[in-house]
């Protein structure tokens, strides 16, 4: 289970669409290389999982995902993302 404390990456920055994009362009991520060159260096392991939110303000923006499962019971870690059902596939 993950902490209950919020983490931001340092350097990246999740940006709402502008108002006259068109409605597949669902927001923009800025990167200020150097800070988030630093942040990544202090990441420990191989991925990174970051998600992007809009707050109770409507303000966008980006939050380190902590997820960790917790193997004594017996979470795997893909219960908490929707997986494909192979048994029934799509009709296309």
């Amino acid at each position: 289970m993950s902490d209950d404390k919020k983490y931001f990456p340092k350097g990246l920055y999740f940006n709402e669409p502008h108002e006259r994009a068109p409605d597949f362009v669902k927001g923009s991520v800025s990167i200020k290389v150097a800070d988030f060159r630093d942040y990544l260096g202090k990441v420990k392991g191989d991925w990174l999982n970051i998600d992007l939110k809009v707050s109770k303000d409507g303000k966008a923006y980006a939050e380190v995902n902590t997820f960790k499962p917790d193997k004594s019971k017996g979470e795997s870690g893909k219960e908490a993302y929707s997986q494909p059902n192979d048994e029934n596939p799509l009709p296309f």
